[in-house]
């Protein structure tokens, strides 16, 4: 369903004249990206070895992570805790989502 509505909403905006669709590729399905992801590194976060990924993996390395909890609205208080851990030599990845 996903790629057949993004397929129509391309397809209006591309005869609205709102974008140019002569070398654009808007979408690709999931074998169409795992073929080209497969030329560059990429990276599977998962907490388990016996998952399956889209891609083989070329490397497998444990790594020691802390999942902090939910800030809400507090930028400040993520950015003291992110200021610690960076102050102790740890690296920070911050995952964050908008609505």
């Amino acid at each position: 369903h996903y790629l057949w509505r993004l397929e129509e909403d391309v397809k209006t905006i591309l005869e609205g004249g709102q974008v140019s669709g002569e070398l654009a590729v808007y979408v690709r399905t999931m074998e169409e990206l795992c073929r080209v992801l497969g030329d560059y590194p990429v990276c599977f976060l998962d907490a388990f070895a016996s998952s399956s990924y889209p891609l083989r993996p070329r490397v497998m390395r444990d790594v020691m992570a802390k999942q902090l909890p939910s800030y809400g609205a507090s930028l400040e208080t993520a950015a003291g805790d992110l200021r610690h851990y960076q102050g102790a030599g740890f690296g920070a990845v911050v995952l964050a989502g908008g609505e």
